[in-house]
């Protein structure tokens, strides 16, 4: 028996109420409501795990939220993020897609490993 708790950001007034429940299957996980309403937003893509975290990926990994956490992530059938991407224009004027790249982000603007900033043009 596996055992998922749902991720309620700390900045939101939940009054301490979250969903937890025990399941035996990823299907199981994928059907609790909590985590089905993640896959009806605009742009769904996928279900993945970061460690012992649930993520909803929309928007071809563009946009992401942490959907809860499990006790025994390995025993889940889902791909691992992949991390975050951000479309991006270098210094230079390029267009390109980010991700590992990016060491730290504030508002639009990115810092790269390299030192040097882009800036975030994905929404």
């Amino acid at each position: 028996m596996n055992r998922f708790s749902q991720h309620i950001p700390t900045f939101c007034d939940n009054d301490g109420k979250t969903f937890t429940d025990d399941f035996s299957t990823t299907e199981q996980l994928l059907a609790f409501d909590v985590v089905k309403r993640f896959a009806k937003t605009e742009k769904f893509s996928h279900f993945a795990m970061k460690g012992n975290a649930l993520l909803a990926v929309s928007d071809e990994g563009f946009h992401w939220w942490v959907v809860g956490f499990v006790a025994d992530p390995a025993s889940i059938n889902l791909p691992q993020w992949s991390g975050w991407k951000f479309k991006a224009r270098l210094p230079n004027g390029v267009e390109t897609v980010l991700s590992t790249e990016v060491v730290s982000s504030c508002g639009d603007v990115l810092t790269l490993r390299d030192g040097s900033k882009a800036i975030c043009l994905s929404d």
